[in-house]
């Protein structure tokens, strides 16, 4: 086989590996399907919690929970108190833990979230959330927050 065959024929083969690759879902939510082990979405928290809101009045706030279960686990929610369907994203990252994370972004009328990440006992956590709103940018980050909680 010459060269220029082998050549052909690996790309062949690679590019077919890259097809396998690739996600079949492609809506928002397909990102958590590859978050890290330990780190989930869903709809609800539990723990003791603490609220943030957002800077200049803004109708949206961050509710922080944390849970002795599963090694300590974090849990974060975007809440919309807007009444109105917006682009919102949050994202919880440990450094600790190989800076694993759950994030949740898309449209939403009442929250996104809520994500979790476990064995955070002892770690510090980051909180990145933005919202876009009838045309306005809005952002409440937390950085090495809720350390040991």
């Amino acid at each position: 086989m010459s060269l220029r065959m082998r050549i052909t024929r690996f790309a062949l083969i690679a590019a077919g590996g890259l097809a396998l690759l690739a996600p079949t879902v492609t809506d928002a939510h397909a990102a958590f399907d590859r978050s890290p082990v330990g780190t989930s979405v869903g709809t609800s928290c539990s723990g003791a919690k603490t609220t943030y809101n957002y800077p200049s009045g803004a109708p949206f706030k961050l509710e922080v929970y944390y849970s002795t279960s599963s090694g300590g686990t974090n849990c974060v929610k975007l809440i919309n108190n807007s009444g109105k369907t917006t682009s919102m994203r949050v994202k919880l990252e440990v450094p600790a833990n190989n800076y694993a994370y759950a994030q949740d972004t898309g449209s939403y009328r009442y929250y996104a979230g809520a994500v979790r990440v476990h064995n955070t006992s002892g770690k510090c956590i980051n909180v990145w959330s933005d919202v876009t709103h009838n045309g306005r940018y809005y952002k409440l980050n937390l950085v090495q927050a809720h350390c040991g909680r």
